[in-house]
């Protein structure tokens, strides 16, 4: 197996991977190795932020509601 040197980490960076090898329970390099394979592609999303978008986005483009009978209107709006 082949050996590699990373330069110029960001401290943050290397920061952030320490713990999630932590609290992963693994080294650091099986750490690194997991993510460049792509075995652990879960998306982080903080759901805070993402409401607090979603509520701003709905101000801005002033929807109603998205309820049963909205869309019940909509998928009949235009049928015989």
């Amino acid at each position: 197996m082949a050996n590699l040197t990373l330069k110029g980490i960001p401290d943050d960076l290397l920061e952030r991977l320490r713990e999630s090898a932590k609290s992963h329970r693994r080294s650091l390099n099986s750490e690194i190795l997991v993510r460049l394979e792509g075995e652990e592609e879960e998306p982080r999303v903080n759901v805070e932020d993402l409401i607090a978008w979603t509520e701003r986005f709905q101000e801005r483009v002033k929807l109603p509601p998205l309820t049963d009978e909205f869309i019940e209107e909509a998928v009949n709006e235009g049928r015989p």
